[in-house]
């Protein structure tokens, strides 16, 4: 898969794949290869996931997640032990973002700060009237984050 290169030439190589997502989104050359881009253990093709309502997503040392999210600078992501479906369909919005963040260990303890790439999960509350993050999921592994991002985008 080709990726349009960022600007600096310090960071890592899977960086230069990151293009655009400070503006919330990613720049790329579309190829035929993304109809068979996976990102499930099995290889189901992206396409297998267009239409669907539940979108598998494996947990494991990479991925976090926060059902309490405040303030990017108070919001503690502890690890995604188990694999989760997500429903497509209980979302009103998904935003993505990037920087730093406070990883805890499965007990709820500060561990470090790390930085990474999140994927915000909104939902709007009918009472209170207003959109919120209901789950908000951390990915340390850049190519993880566009594989799920990819998906989300194609739904």
């Amino acid at each position: 898969m080709e990726m349009m290169a960022c600007a600096s030439s310090d960071i890592p190589h899977y960086e230069h794949c990151l293009n655009g997502v400070r503006n919330n989104s990613i720049k790329r050359k579309r190829t035929a290869e993304d109809e068979t881009d996976s990102w499930t253990s099995n290889n189901t093709p992206l396409s297998h996931f267009r239409g669907r309502k539940f979108i598998p997503l494996k947990g494991g040392s990479a991925v976090f997640h926060s059902e309490d999210v405040k303030n990017k600078e108070e919001t503690l992501y502890l690890p995604l032990q188990d694999d989760i479906l997500l429903n497509t369909n209980s979302m009103e919005q998904i935003s993505f973002n990037q920087g730093s963040y406070f990883i805890g260990d499965e007990m709820g303890t500060y561990v470090k700060s790390e930085n990474g790439y999140v994927v915000n999960l909104w939902r709007y509350d009918g009472d209170q009237r207003r959109l919120y993050i209901a789950r908000s999921l951390l990915f340390t592994n850049l190519q993880t984050f566009i594989e799920i991002k990819t998906v989300l985008e194609n739904i």
